[in-house]
């Protein structure tokens, strides 16, 4: 018996036990889906080119709610607690990665690596806004959380991360800037990391050079399309040495 999408019961909200954080979250992909809707971007990768950054400079674009729950749950069922975010915008995906981290403190682990939640962004004032939402969302600014701002380019190279150290990472940012993020952080993805990467099927053009590399069997990552609208890639980092 297959049942159909239209009778199915829908799941309950991940963080539904926590409200104000859920609430926050809520607001935040509504106001993200009327923005795109509006301006007819609904599966486009944003901005596009650099002539784009000041037309979407007031878009959230926050990654689809379905994706974003996903990624909660492949997080927590990682035990991920060392997660790296390429391109935080206004926070939204921000918020499920701190909350999946905080909900795998309290599990046992081997790691000898403090819990942390790196986010980047380039622009101060959606650095600020992203810090307020974490903010409104948890009451305080998690311990875990290191906000980076600036070109991502230099702020990741400048964090010191020590080798083998990160457990996940999620590729939201500008397309030409997806390939240098990802080689940057290579060596500090522990063995079985995750990377996530939003809209690989609408913009795999876009993505070109990214997805050749991870396509090489020598640079060690086996992957799937998760489907979702526009598609969202989960890559797992298995070098054969």
């Amino acid at each position: 018996l297959v049942m159909s999408s239209s009778s199915r019961v829908p799941s309950p909200h991940p963080l539904s036990s926590q409200p104000g954080v859920q609430a926050v979250l809520d607001r935040l992909h509504a106001a993200s889906l009327h923005q795109e809707q509006a301006a007819n971007a609904r599966l486009s990768h944003f901005p596009k080119d650099a002539k784009d950054v000041n037309v979407y400079a007031e878009q959230l674009v926050a990654l689809d709610e379905d994706k974003a729950r996903a990624m909660y749950l492949i997080l927590r069922t990682m035990g991920a607690r060392r997660v790296v975010e390429a391109g935080t915008s206004y926070g939204v995906s921000l918020i499920w990665i701190l909350s999946a981290v905080n909900a795998n403190l309290p599990l046992a682990t081997s790691s000898p690596f403090l819990p942390l939640v790196i986010g980047t962004e380039n622009e101060p004032a959606k650095a600020a806004k992203a810090l307020a939402h974490v903010q409104e969302a948890f009451g305080t600014i998690p311990p875990s959380l290191t906000l980076l701002e600036g070109d991502i380019l230099h702020t990741i190279p400048a964090a010191n991360l020590p080798d083998r150290s990160i457990d996940a990472l999620l590729l939201d940012i500008w397309a030409p800037l997806a390939l240098p993020t990802l080689t940057n952080l290579l060596p500090k993805l522990r063995i079985g990391a995750a990377v996530f990467i939003d809209n690989s099927g609408a913009s795999e053009g876009r993505y070109k050079d990214l997805f050749e590399f991870l396509r090489k069997p020598d640079n060690g990552f086996v992957m799937t399309t998760l489907p979702y609208s526009g598609g969202f890639e989960l890559c797992i980092y298995s070098p054969a040495h």
